[in-house]
């Protein structure tokens, strides 16, 4: 899989967080910590030029929960010209989705093991690469 997604015309944005860094009052509130990585992921998207679709995880049950991710975003990005789409699929539905959790599995190895083989795979793909880590 890993090596189809370094074939293809794709690019990767993504984000790690050591887990240890983060306050326990925000850890214990994993859905504003969610809206908040998310945000910083997207915070340098370009309204004005640009369409951003993204079709994340319907982590929550909960309609409250993930009514308070889209209103998040829209709060804090404003939706200029109808630029932004907001899907939540499960990921048993998607295939777009299984791939990112592939993807997130070989960041993860290398943050979190150091073994940083299925990264390198994809490496190339990712834009952001010095700013992966947040809270270093």
């Amino acid at each position: 899989m890993l090596k189809q997604i370094a074939k293809s015309d794709c690019s990767i944005f993504t984000t790690a967080v050591d887990k240890s860094k983060i306050f326990p009052e925000l850890y214990q509130v994993k859905e504003k910590l969610y809206n908040f990585v998310l945000g910083v992921l997207i915070k340098n998207f370009n309204q004005d030029s640009n369409k951003l679709v993204m079709i994340i995880d319907k982590r929550s049950k909960n309609k409250l929960i993930r009514e308070d991710l889209k209103g998040y975003i829209i709060r804090k990005f404003g939706n200029k010209n109808g630029n932004i789409e907001l899907h939540q699929n499960d990921s048993y539905t998607s295939y777009g989705l299984q791939t990112a959790d592939f993807v997130a599995w070989a960041i993860g190895r290398k943050f979190n093991t150091e073994d940083a083989r299925y990264y390198n795979i994809i490496s190339r793909k990712i834009l952001n690469k010095d700013s992966i880590e947040l809270w270093k």
